[in-house]
């Protein structure tokens, strides 16, 4: 199914014993350019995807601003660093991006 303003996404995340859930409403796109959308589930707030042509390929920029919406979340936060578990799995994304679309 193609991604419309207004379409929701749906994410589970499974890492390192924690399950977390995700909606993401589709908010603005500029066709190939950027998505745009908001968040809901155990974190809320929203995010923007661009994309950029660079030297033949697609520079992909994603950006975050949320907070934790799940009591177990905000009670661990001081201790575990969400923030590099995010960049760690976004990391984990884009690496499985980058061998799908480059293979030959």
């Amino acid at each position: 199914m193609p991604v419309r303003e207004g379409s929701f996404i749906e994410s589970t995340i499974h890492e390192k014993g924690l399950t977390t859930k995700f909606s993401f409403k589709v908010t603005k796109i500029v066709e190939g350019k950027s998505i745009e959308y908001d968040i809901t589930g155990d974190s809320v707030g929203n995010g923007k995807w661009t994309f950029e042509p660079a030297e033949g390929k697609t520079k992909v920029q994603f950006r975050l601003n949320a907070k934790t919406n799940r009591l177990i979340l905000s009670l661990f936060s001081p201790f575990v660093d969400l923030e590099k578990g995010h960049s760690d799995i976004m990391q984990k994304q884009f690496k499985a991006c980058n061998s799908y679309l480059c293979k030959k």
